[in-house]
């Protein structure tokens, strides 16, 4: 009983225990905890306030255009400089640039003098124009490397955008965005040029710089050389000049030959790493330190500089094709024998040379969609194409013999035992068609019936060599055996500037003349300065028979004038009986009456 009752006083007491505590916890903690309370002034100063807000927007965008003008500071700081890196090469770039136009105006007042002295400062004006534009390719290069090295524009780039996701509140400021936006386009612009200059490395060019605008004491700048207006105009017309580095085509013994040779011409006599010693010396004269090259950079020049002369003018054509864009490239070499290609835009090319076997090809995929080929093999087969609307076909076979196809609003078909020989029969097709449909593309065509040079070498066999200078050539050839050392070099030299004048007596000397060793070093290397200006030319014009040839020497007559216009008289009356002088129509009408 009484057991009963202690239980039952124990569970009653548990649960008003219980019962107790549950009330307490079900309870608030602030009803539970009374604390003080606070002033109502305190109570307002922990609320954000308005003006609270306008202050934090404030220094916030007062950080951030700080930051701004910094970045926009180093960014000036590098335009300035433009793609040469230092105030130093900067100006180095501007005193080449001033002789580049001053070049560049002596060549356009350069009149069309026929005298020797004329095209000499011609083309001496013509080789510093491409060493000056090779010494400013050269100083892009350097520029890359000394740069500014504190400058990093994909650094600053990122920062400017990190810049931005720590103050948003200035987004809301559209003239600050505008601003913001301005700055990430520049430097964007600038690791562009930076990656640009970084592949010089790789690649060639021609900086041929442009005149400032400002420039108002300068002439007018003449619009590029235009193509023939018969024949239409594509993207290939715009790589006209590239396109004439490349191909040179000549006469060689009658024959159309790819002029190897006519690779140097553009590089003026300079190779890439003369060049690059020349800028590193004149800057070290200016006090420009150029740091030294690393292994990989090292690496880098020895292979641009080992690149076949070919191969470089490739990548000239290639830098005018991509303008700015990325293309599609490869290039190999293998031995003696390199090969490159590259896509951009509407144009493709390609170049493969070996010692047998030369091609270049030109495609262009918009306009009148013509595709360029030159092959040649062992300096024997050659061959030349340009199909489009139009389809032009020469064939050169190993034995010299020629085959002519032309096909558009007329078919031309013709075959003959040389070149030469087809354009002595046919000089108006040849020049009007094949001729003029390659240089509308900017092949350079070999020599011209009419052309300076050829007129000229042409009236000297006619005009042959007269007593005079019979005379003054032999006593040059006893005074440069003679035994003062003077005397022997006056004598050199007199026939070195004269070489056209003398040439076909040069031609007629030999090294077993019996004259001293040094006497027969200097006409050997005389006759050979004939043979390479003079050689060609008169195989030529004995092959095509234009000395002998009426209808060819009527129609000379009839654009030369003076004393040259009557020793074409002289010449036909001896030839032809007739008696007509300077009468170019009659004698017109005499060879009209003769077919």
């Amino acid at each position: 009983m009484f057991h009963r009752t202690a239980i039952r006083l124990i569970r009653t007491w548990a649960f008003v225990v219980l019962l107790v505590t549950g009330v307490a916890w079900s309870r608030p903690l602030a009803a539970q905890v009374q604390l003080p309370a606070k002033p109502a002034n305190e109570r307002r100063n922990d609320q954000p306030t308005d003006n609270d807000a306008k202050d934090n927007d404030a220094k916030s965008k007062a950080k951030f255009i700080a930051a701004l003008d910094d970045i926009e500071a180093q960014i000036v700081e590098q335009e300035r400089y433009g793609e040469y890196g230092t105030a130093e090469l900067k100006q180095y770039v501007q005193e080449l640039e001033r002789e580049y136009f001053a070049n560049q105006d002596a060549l356009e007042r350069l009149d069309e003098s026929e005298t020797a002295g004329g095209n000499r400062r011609r083309k001496d004006l013509t080789a510093r124009r491409q060493h000056l534009a090779l010494l400013l390719w050269q100083l892009k290069r350097t520029g890359s490397q000394i740069g500014q090295p504190g400058f990093d524009s994909r650094k600053l780039t990122t920062q400017t955008h990190k810049l931005l996701g720590e103050h948003r509140s200035v987004m809301r400021d559209a003239n600050l965005m505008k601003r913001f936006q301005a700055i990430t386009r520049r430097l964007s612009l600038l690791s562009r040029q930076r990656i640009t200059n970084s592949q010089l490395h790789y690649n060639f060019y021609f900086v041929h710089p442009s005149r400032p605008a400002s420039d108002r004491n300068a002439p007018p700048i003449p619009a590029p050389a235009a193509g023939d207006g018969r024949f239409p105009n594509g993207p290939i017309q715009t790589l006209r000049e590239p396109v004439s580095n490349l191909i040179g085509l000549r006469w060689r013994d009658g024959r159309l030959n790819w002029d190897e040779t006519h690779w140097e011409i553009p590089f003026a006599g300079f190779d890439l790493e003369t060049v690059q010693r020349q800028i590193h010396s004149e800057l070290k004269k200016r006090g420009v330190e150029v740091p030294e090259e690393d292994r990989i950079v090292a690496q880098r020049n020895r292979r641009l500089f080992d690149t076949p002369r070919a191969i470089l003018l490739f990548q000239d054509l290639q830098h005018i094709a991509a303008n700015g864009k990325p293309p599609s490239r490869s290039y190999s070499t293998s031995g003696t024998s390199a090969r490159s290609r590259f896509t951009v835009g509407d144009i493709e090319a390609s170049i493969d040379i070996s010692p047998q076997k030369r091609e270049f090809t030109l495609r262009e995929d918009s306009g009148p969609s013509r595709t360029l080929l030159i092959r040649s093999e062992n300096d024997q087969r050659l061959r030349v194409s340009l199909i489009g609307e139009h389809i032009l076909l020469l064939d050169q076979y190993a034995d010299g013999s020629v085959r002519w196809v032309s096909i558009g609003d007329e078919v031309i078909s013709e075959k003959a035992s040389s070149l030469a020989k087809l354009y002595a029969d046919h000089p108006d097709r040849v020049e009007s068609e094949l001729f003029a449909r390659l240089r509308h593309c900017g092949v350079q065509t070999p020599l011209q019936r009419f052309d300076r040079p050829l007129v000229s070498r042409l009236l000297d066999q006619i005009k042959g060599v007269d007593r005079p200078t019979q005379q003054r050539f032999d006593q040059l050839v006893t005074q440069i055996d003679s035994g003062n050392f003077s005397d022997r070099q006056k004598a050199y030299r007199e026939l070195s500037d004269n070489v056209e004048t003398y040439s076909t007596l040069l031609l007629g000397t030999s090294d077993e003349d019996g004259r001293s060793a040094e006497a027969t070093a200097r006409l050997a290397e005389l006759r050979k300065q004939s043979g390479e200006r003079f050689l060609e030319l008169d195989r030529l014009i004995e092959s095509t028979g234009w000395l002998n040839d009426p209808r060819y020497l009527i129609e000379l007559g009839g654009r030369v004038r003076g004393d040259r216009s009557g020793l074409i008289g002289q010449r036909l009356e001896l030839i032809t009986g007739q008696s007509f002088g300077k009468d170019w129509q009659q004698w017109q009408r005499w060879f009209a009456g003769r077919r």
